[in-house]
């Protein structure tokens, strides 16, 4: 906050603006929030007025500052040019820096509140969606930890070696698996492999290739 070397004249026009200014009406629809909020317009509807009437006046402008850009807000009286002066964060959505529309939208969220700040007036609603989305960006998520391959099923080794030992065709084999569960035998549960051997042993002969 900055004030001219000088307050007095200023100092009792505030505090006399500030005994007749009331909370801004809320005509601004956010629809990301499904509330109502006081727009720019209405804060300046009732905040002009009552300044004008005591011999007051604001300014704003968007100035280097609190780290990075701010608008300033300030209140002059206008006989004595005495001033105060505050600024609130000037924030630009990431992404958006280069884009008129969110530079606009920026400016009048910042002026609004700068007003408000400046004035001490009463604001339930906040259509700051772009600085919640900032706020709310989520932390990033950790990848999952890789599953270590344990190898071969040991029921699966034991039915392709009790196969391999019979006779049997490994391409038959396969077929007879795909037909029944619809997936290959490497792709089987270990209660799956167990159901199907007891079968396939007892009808070894189906599953030998035929000179």
């Amino acid at each position: 906050m900055k004030l001219s070397d000088k307050t007095d004249k200023l100092m009792p026009a505030l505090a006399a603006a500030y005994e007749e200014m009331g909370a801004a009406f809320k005509t601004g629809r956010n629809p990301h929030f499904k509330s109502k909020y006081a727009d720019l317009p209405s804060v300046d509807a009732a905040s002009r007025p009552v300044l004008a009437k005591h011999g007051l006046m604001y300014t704003q402008g968007v100035v280097e500052g609190l780290g990075g850009l701010a608008m300033e807000t300030t209140i002059i009286h206008g006989a004595s040019a005495q001033f105060i002066s505050q600024m609130v964060p000037y924030v630009v959505p990431r992404g958006k820096t280069e884009d008129p529309q969110a530079q606009g939208s920026a400016i009048t969220y910042s002026r609004r509140y700068g007003l408000q700040s400046a004035l001490g007036m009463v604001s339930d609603d906040d259509d700051g969606e772009a600085a919640s989305r900032i706020a709310r960006r989520p932390a990033p998520v950790a990848p999952p930890a890789p599953v270590e391959d344990s190898g071969p099923v040991p029921e699966l080794t034991d039915l392709e070696a009790k196969c391999r030992e019979m006779g049997m065709s490994p391409r038959l084999v396969e077929d007879f698996v795909m037909a029944e569960k619809g997936k290959a035998m490497n792709e089987l549960e270990t209660h799956e492999i167990i159901g199907l051997k007891k079968h396939i042993i007892e009808n070894s002969d189906k599953f030998k290739e035929t000179a």
